[in-house]
């Protein structure tokens, strides 16, 4: 399925945001002008476009994390066909109590050769006792229609016409699909020919901060190592018996190298390190494989130029010739400067007063187009919240002033 590229992702079910929803699609809505065509992709000679980077930015707490996991869980079950035990929402348990409702519906847009696929999965808790809070596929519904003369204004319409097969319909041919699994690949198999085995081309980086599970999955590439540390000389992972890994690490200053393990690298390189190698890897995969790459707080440890230069790699035809795709949350407006297209910009409202969170594109909101994009963040210039409120942090900068006082007071 290395064809396969989900372009716009639905998920309902949210009890954070407005109406329980929100979508976040690939596509470039606005005009696409011939210097975009330089790092926009095409779809299959269709004339609509769509983006390698993504970017969800917002203040604290206004649901930029559970958004992202959640397209990456839709994106994992759909587009690699992993078990829902084994992504997050069924590892939490309990915990995503009060984030979801006991039924939730995702449903992905998903190019695949000259069609257009939609896919609706509506998963529920299971009401067994002993699986309490875990979720499972209870029915899913396909349609499907061809790029051919299709307007980028209908692309997302369809008809009773286009409806093709069900979950419930393909049980009732014998073709039984577990309940934690997606039926998209067993429909795909069936309807086209010539479909090749992929592995996973969806990198959930959420959860990924200090761990070595990139270094791990994929044998250390030294030019990465140096880019982040120019100190490094040799980093190689040599040897893994029974889970104990063991490294080879010089540094230029050193005369000789050592062998070492995770815990004695953690000691020697730096947090950011470890972590731009760990993203690096993953990338590189994605770029390879025409995947998708989806990174929480992108800033966490990391110099800025360096994510610039991540976001370069998906822009560049160059090394991103199949499509790849980058999507990332962040604190910092500042960064939005590197993502190109305006709407390729998400922006989430904290609600105010008990209101709900609010996950709205730069486009709809943006009131002059003449800033840039992260001046128009910090001068106020969106129809929305999206910096801290300078009137809080004056309470801020009060309670410390009056304790500075009490101290005195005290001496």
């Amino acid at each position: 399925m290395r064809e396969a590229r989900v372009i716009r992702n639905e998920i309902n079910g949210v009890k954070i945001f407005g109406n329980e929803s929100f979508v976040v699609d690939t596509i470039a809505s606005s005009n696409v002008y011939e210097k975009d065509k330089l790092f926009l992709h095409e779809i299959h000679d269709s004339n609509i476009h769509y983006s390698p980077v993504i970017s969800l930015v917002g203040v604290n707490a206004s649901g930029k994390t559970t958004a992202l996991k959640l397209l990456s869980l839709t994106n994992e079950l759909h587009l690699s066909g992993r078990s829902l035990n084994s992504t997050w929402i069924n590892q939490m348990r309990g915990n995503v109590e009060g984030l979801l409702s006991s039924e939730i519906v995702l449903t992905s847009y998903i190019s695949y050769r000259n069609d257009l696929i939609k896919i609706d999965s509506t998963i529920k808790q299971s009401s067994l006792l002993d699986q309490k809070n875990i979720y499972e596929v209870v029915e899913e519904k396909i349609w499907k229609k061809s790029f051919k003369n299709i307007s980028k204004k209908e692309l997302f319409t369809f008809k009773s016409s286009d409806y093709v097969t069900s979950k419930m319909d393909m049980e009732a041919k014998h073709v039984i699909v577990s309940n934690d699994i997606s039926i998209l690949k067993y429909f795909i198999k069936l309807s086209y020919a010539n479909v090749l085995e992929q592995r996973s081309l969806v990198y959930d980086l959420t959860t990924l901060f200090d761990d070595y599970r990139g270094l791990l999955e994929s044998s250390i590439d030294e030019n990465y190592a140096k880019y982040l540390d120019p100190s490094i000389d040799i980093i190689a992972l040599k040897e893994s018996d029974k889970d104990q890994y063991r490294f080879e690490f010089k540094k230029k200053s050193d005369s000789k190298s050592i062998t070492t393990n995770i815990e004695g690298l953690n000691n020697i390189l730096s947090a950011g390190t470890i972590r731009g190698l760990n993203i690096m890897s993953y990338v590189k995969n994605a770029l390879v494989l025409g995947g998708m790459v989806f990174i929480d707080e992108i800033e966490s440890h990391l110099n800025k130029a360096i994510i610039a230069d991540i976001v370069k790699l998906f822009y560049s035809k160059q090394t991103n010739p199949f499509g790849a795709v980058l999507i990332f949350s962040s604190h910092y407006v500042e960064l939005l400067d590197f993502v190109n297209r305006t709407d390729s910009i998400y922006i989430l409202e904290k609600g105010k007063k008990g209101n709900l969170n609010k996950l709205l594109n730069f486009n709809s909101v943006i009131k002059r187009k003449d800033l840039k994009k992260s001046e128009a963040f910090i001068s106020n210039s969106l129809d929305v919240s999206s910096v801290p409120q300078r009137k809080l942090m004056k309470s801020v900068e009060l309670s410390i002033l009056n304790r500075l006082k009490e101290v005195k007071e005290e001496i």
